[in-house]
């Protein structure tokens, strides 16, 4: 009996993890234009 690859909600996983990754980043970035990037590494 053949076995489902599961590695499309892997990569779903994958891309989600980026997505979030990349609008933290966002986040960190406006914070730092906002308050300063001396201020925004004390985070």
């Amino acid at each position: 009996m053949a076995r489902k690859k599961d590695t499309p909600q892997k990569e779903f996983s994958a891309m989600t993890n980026i997505t979030q990754d990349m609008l933290y980043r966002l986040s960190l970035i406006k914070y730092a234009e906002k308050y300063g990037v001396t201020k925004a590494a004390g985070l």
